[in-house]
């Protein structure tokens, strides 16, 4: 197979540093499944704004759930840079956001609204948490190649 498409599993030894330093295939799934669940949790929060009226304290939670988008966006575009530290607090962050979102998804489905989008949301959240948890092995041995070539002067920077 492809160097492109094929990453070796973790623990794999694998002679080439330069190899091992590319950014693992797991962890650009991970990014991109939680930068699509940014998207969704954003358009959750905006179509909660816009088609219904929330009483108060209601109301507000509904821009708590944009401001959940546009962290978990953050994070997804940190996570694609594969430092385990920043890893960490994205699985951090998106518990908090699979906590937000699937409590304001049976909320609403208490309060009478009813909205796939919410399902799909916190479905996405529950999977962003999955790879990140199942990447992180991946993440530590990518990095720890790098700093071995930053030791030897060699600049690996994607």
């Amino acid at each position: 197979m492809s160097d492109a498409i094929f990453s070796p599993p973790p623990g794999t030894p694998v002679a080439d540093v330069s190899t091992r330093a590319r950014r693992p295939d797991l962890v650009s799934a991970a990014a991109a499944v939680l930068g699509v669940d940014s998207c969704l949790v954003m358009l959750l929060g905006l179509q909660n704004t816009m088609m219904m009226k929330w009483y108060p304290p209601y109301d507000k939670a509904v821009y708590v759930l944009i401001a959940l988008g546009i962290l978990a966006a953050v994070l997804a575009l940190r996570v694609a840079r594969v430092d385990p530290r920043l890893h960490k607090l994205a699985i951090g962050g998106v518990a908090v956001l699979l906590f937000g979102v699937g409590g304001w998804t049976v909320f609403s489905f208490a309060s009478g609204v009813i909205s796939m989008l919410g399902v799909v949301a916190t479905l996405g959240a529950v999977s962003s948490l999955v790879l990140l948890t199942g990447s992180l092995p991946a993440c530590a041995d990518s990095y720890a190649a790098r700093q071995q070539l930053r030791a030897e002067g060699i600049e690996f920077n994607l």
